[in-house]
């Protein structure tokens, strides 16, 4: 796996393990649903049955979750443990080489405002009739959560959309192609919710694990709505050009990271009906993938700047 985008173009000579590693990328996401499924009773019988004072309080807590919660947690676990085994698959096991160059933290810098400010100015314009005002219970502290929560999300949505999966599909199918089919995803899974399946018994079954499965599956394509898939698909393609225009993720993850903050912060410190569903507004609005559509024409065939730093990264 070469450490260039540029050099993740179709080879001959490693189609086979291109195409399979794009196999992998598709089975460990679904299969996560199952592996969940499986795992959540022996979760709740460990939680039963676990000694010791600390270990007792934690389990009590993880009992008093919902079930569904429960479910998801296990489930974003099993994904997690099988994401980082197909990047060592690839040999992707370092920031540098799946692309955070924290070298060029000005495009990340930049890049942040700019999703900032672009996500900021219809949400505020959106709230101009409202009344609304600071929660009383936000402070400092809860303004570096809020940043934590951005950064880390827009980070691993990066790592795996278009530090793997980006690169993945680009090793088959070059990477306008794989930007395409990269950015339809992102906007697929980006309708799962929250399973609100339950259990009857004292203990969930596997049935039980397998109807929480599919309801968080199946919740994707109940929630679906053409404007929220067009807006995140543009979204998808608008950092999949960054990632091409700029070389590595700094851009992406810049973006990202304070679309997320602003987002974020609107639904837990703003104290407005506009502000608690944010997030589905903005989606929802014929603005977001107009804004888009103005923006994407310029990443998609580059700048001089930009290829001269891409040049230039080491």
């Amino acid at each position: 796996m070469a450490k260039e985008f540029d050099g993740l173009q179709p080879a001959p000579g490693h189609f086979p393990s291109a195409l399979l590693n794009c196999f992998l990328f598709f089975l460990v996401y679904f299969s996560s649903y199952g592996a969940a499924a499986l795992l959540v009773r022996p979760v709740y019988v460990i939680l039963r049955h676990c000694d010791g004072q600390l270990s007792s309080h934690l389990a009590a807590y993880i009992l008093s979750i919902p079930f569904a919660k429960v479910y998801c947690r296990i489930h974003w676990i099993c994904l997690l443990l099988g994401f980082l085994l197909l990047l060592l698959r690839c040999r992707l096991m370092s920031f540098e080489k799946i692309g955070i160059r924290w070298k060029q933290w000005p495009h990340y810098l930049r890049f942040f405002v700019f999703g900032a400010a672009i996500t900021a100015i219809p949400l505020a314009a959106a709230m101009s009739g409202d009344r609304w005002q600071l929660r009383s219970n936000f402070t400092a502290g809860s303004m570096a959560l809020v940043a934590a929560g951005a950064i880390s999300v827009a980070l691993a949505e990066e790592i795996v959309f278009r530090g793997l999966l980006l690169r993945l599909i680009g090793g088959v199918a070059g990477p306008r192609f794989s930007m395409a089919l990269s950015s339809l995803f992102f906007a697929f899974v980006h309708f799962g919710k929250f399973s609100m399946a339950k259990f009857s018994g004292s203990l969930p079954t596997v049935s039980d694990g397998f109807r929480a499965a599919w309801s968080s599956i199946s919740s994707i394509f109940e929630a679906f709505q053409p404007i929220p898939f067009l807006s995140l698909l543009l979204l998808g393609l608008f950092l999949g050009g960054l990632f091409l225009n700029y070389g590595n993720l700094m851009a992406c993850f810049g973006f990202h990271s304070g679309a997320a903050f602003v987002l974020i912060f609107f639904r837990r410190a703003i104290a407005s009906a506009s502000a608690s569903g944010s997030a589905a507004w903005l989606l929802s609005s014929p603005l977001c993938p107009i804004v888009l559509c103005v923006l994407l024409p310029f990443h998609f065939h580059g700048n001089g700047s930009a290829q001269k730093t891409r040049r230039q990264c080491p």
